[in-house]
């Protein structure tokens, strides 16, 4: 699966409704290029459009990105890449079992 997604230039994904499917931390764990319709999660997960990844809320808005991606330099691309891939360090298993017990442990 990593040297598939290694091998486009673009990851695309969509979201359905309000999630964020798993595809997405798929593609930044790779540092791949992911390209997804816009969620307001994104933010609160350190998502940066145009930084770690690109999000679309139209059609038009995806072909114009799509376009703007395929004529980049190698370096802004390379950019990219190696940002979400040190975003996907925030997103491992320990990290997020630690997140959660900061958050309920005022509770105990």
């Amino acid at each position: 699966m990593v040297k598939c997604l290694n091998s486009y230039s673009i990851c695309w994904n969509r979201n359905y409704s309000d999630d964020l499917n798993y595809r997405n931390f798929e593609v930044i764990g790779t540092g791949g290029v992911l390209l997804t319709n816009h969620v307001d999660g994104y933010a609160d997960l350190g998502f940066e459009h145009g930084v770690n990844y690109f999000s679309y809320r139209t059609k038009r808005e995806m072909l114009e990105l799509i376009d703007d991606l395929l004529n980049k330099s190698d370096a802004e691309i390379e950019e990219v890449r190696s940002n979400s891939l040190l975003l996907s360090k925030e997103h491992t298993y320990k990290r997020r079992v630690q997140r959660l017990l900061e958050q309920v442990s005022w509770k105990f």
